[in-house]
């Protein structure tokens, strides 16, 4: 603090008027009763979070059905179909965590992992009870905002059966393990490896379990080497497609049950849709 020794050489506050002298500090306690933090819910305003949010928390687009729902649909077809007992499933990739919720109507347990936490932040909201607000671009800088409870999409949702993990689907942790089906749902084509996490997910399938595959082998450079992509490739001069690549990796431990497509239709504005027609693969470890 100041001591007024302005003719001492050693005294610069005087030229240093921007430096504030303190003589001290007080301290003062409020009698008022702390108030209680408001929760807040933003929108979400990031368009391929709010995409995602639109793909599987949507109504019907172009006239198909919501896509976490026709997931849904095969994979309960096919449990049905084999005879497996709905017990335990993972789901990787789970993004917003539609498929997992509809899927805990039949399994007991559900291990839903996503690589990105931005997504599964969605599920997470919605199993503890909370709404989800996003927006929806009708065209140009004019949006729709949107409210998303799960009791009003999912009716019949068992969300004390689903776990939310955010992992990295190539190096999963043990606990990850013991599955009667696995459902890798367009984890392969945002993996940085691929045929790691492929054969991650197989060695976590119980004998005679299911793996089912989703997804459209739209590999990217900017999140896969080329050198690591399944397909979309030439091999010895061969064109190696999804499918064939799927058969080349699975054929020696699993049998092919099914393949069907399925369309997802990715909202950019209110006349402007992706639509992509994404592949589905159902395999019996033998």
């Amino acid at each position: 603090m100041s001591t007024g020794n302005e003719t001492l050489a050693s005294s610069r506050y005087a030229f240093r008027r921007h430096f504030y002298q303190h003589a001290g500090f007080r301290y003062i306690a409020s009698k008022q009763p702390q108030s209680e933090q408001l929760s807040v819910n933003k929108y979400e305003t990031s368009k391929d979070i709010c995409q995602q949010l639109e793909c599987y928390f949507g109504d019907k687009k172009l006239g198909f059905d919501n896509y976490g729902q026709q997931i849904a649909k095969q994979v309960v077809s096919a449990i049905a179909t084999e005879s497996i007992a709905p017990k335990r499933l993972l789901n990787l990739g789970c993004s917003v965590g539609r498929v997992a919720f509809e899927l805990s109507q039949h399994f007991q347990h559900i291990d839903a992992v996503d690589f990105s936490a931005r997504t599964i932040q969605y599920g997470v909201q919605l199993q503890s009870g909370g709404s989800v607000r996003y927006t929806d671009t009708i065209e140009g800088d004019i949006c729709q905002f949107n409210e998303v409870f799960l009791a009003d999409k999912v009716k019949g949702a068992c969300s004390e059966r689903v776990l939310f993990n955010q992992a990295d689907g190539c190096n999963l942790k043990n606990k990850f393990n013991h599955y009667d089906v696995v459902l890798i749902q367009h984890a392969l084509e945002q993996s940085y490896d691929p045929k790691r996490l492929l054969e991650n997910a197989k060695s976590r399938l119980n004998p005679l379990g299911l793996l089912i595959i989703i997804s459209d082998y739209n590999y990217q450079l900017q999140t896969t080497e080329k050198s690591k992509w399944l397909s979309g490739i030439k091999i010895n001069g061969e064109n190696v497609s999804g499918i064939d690549a799927l058969t080349n990796q699975l054929s020696d431990d699993f049998e092919q049950i099914l393949v069907t497509d399925l369309t997802r239709v990715i909202t950019d504005s209110a006349r402007n849709f992706n639509v992509s027609n994404c592949h589905l693969s159902v395999w019996r470890a033998l």
